[in-house]
């Protein structure tokens, strides 16, 4: 029996973590909660993580899941980015962000195993190739 509820994703899990671990750190940092543009940066990247991962499990495609599994990576990257412009920039010390850096390792580790675990669904689709082996990608030359 597969998964019933995102919340039983170990990536979702591991996604919401890191997503109560950032909001921790901006709540204990003044600097980060007065820098509105630098705190809603980050919140909303954090947040996307998670938010894509579940937008994904509920579409039911598995083409459509893993899309939505590679805009969840690509906010947590993000948001890993924010977390140390945050510690270039005075608001967090790099040691305090440890747990929410570790939690954003686990939580891309089990979001592309999710991902691949998704390929054999996935149908392969054919390239379309014309005369001579050519690809038929506009502007493509073989």
């Amino acid at each position: 029996m597969g998964v019933q509820r995102v919340e039983d994703l170990i990536a979702w899990q591991l996604a919401n973590a890191f997503k109560l671990e950032v909001y921790r750190l901006i709540r204990e940092s003044t600097g980060a909660r007065e820098d509105h543009r630098f705190r809603d940066q980050l919140r909303g990247a954090a947040a996307s993580t998670g938010m894509n991962i579940g937008e994904g499990f509920f579409r039911y495609g598995a083409s459509e899941f893993a899309r939505y599994l590679t805009i969840g990576l690509a906010s947590l990257g993000e948001a890993t980015l924010w977390l140390n412009d945050g510690v270039d920039r005075g608001y967090f010390v790099r040691a305090s962000c440890g747990e929410a850096l570790a939690l954003a390792k686990r939580c891309r580790i089990a979001t592309l195993r999710l991902q691949q675990s998704l390929e054999p669904f996935i149908k392969t689709r054919q390239r379309h190739t014309g005369p001579k082996g050519r690809s038929g990608v506009v502007g493509f030359r073989s």
